[in-house]
Order: structure tokens, then sequence, then C-alpha cells
């Protein structure tokens, strides 16, 4: 009976982390009813030696949404974390609509990779 109550435990314990599982990654993220993704995203450095992270927001919903703030994670060589920055893309992104966005690095960490954390919906 005992094994059984621990096998029983074991399966909830794996259902409710694997149902709250982090479902942000480098190409989309949603948020609540409002689906959006981030398309394109990359970490570039310009001719002018100015680091700048850079993508398309697209609206996947029926409706419009008022922007969004995309939470961007920077790494640094060995892929530890180093710091976080928020991008925010202001204006209305059409209902299936996407917009560009671009932001430079305003740290003097140095950083080798970026990745979408998540975004919110405005």
């Amino acid at each position: 009976m005992t094994r059984i109550l621990s096998l029983l435990v074991v399966l909830v314990c794996t259902v409710v982390f694997t149902a709250c599982g982090d479902s942000s990654s480098t190409d989309g993220a949603s948020s609540g009813n409002q689906a959006v993704q981030v398309a394109n995203f990359r970490l570039v450095e310009t001719p002018g030696g100015e680091r700048q992270v850079m993508g398309t927001l697209q609206n996947t919903g029926a409706k419009k949404i008022g922007g969004a703030q995309i939470k961007v994670s920077l790494f640094d060589a060995n892929n530890v974390r180093v710091e976080t920055m928020s991008v925010t893309v202001n204006g209305e992104v059409p209902a299936s609509g996407e917009v560009q966005f671009k932001k430079p690095l305003t740290t003097e960490v140095t950083v080798q990779g970026a990745r979408v954390h998540s975004v919110l919906v405005m």
C-alpha cells in the first residue's frame, strides 16, 4: 500500500510540474487569451560596434493589441544568465499582424547570447 501511495505521489508531482513548465522560448510566447510570438529574434552587432537585440513581434490572435513588453535574458560565453532587459513595443499590432523591434544593449557585461524569456501584452 505504501509503495502504491508513493508511486501515486510521484505521478501527481510529475503531472503538476509538467503542466507548470516554462513555455517561453526564443521563438514565441503566449500571453493569456491573446496569442503573440517573437520570430527571428537575434543578438547582433552593427558595423559601428553597437550590440542590439532585434526581432519581429507577431500577433497571431484575432484581436489587435496595444503593444507588448518583451523580457530578454542575456547570457555570457558559458551560457550563464548575467542580466535581463526589457524591450517595449509601442503602438498597436493588428490582428494577424506583426511589427519589427530592436533595442541596444546598455550593459557593460560581456554578452554572448540572448533569449526571449516572456512577452507581456499591453
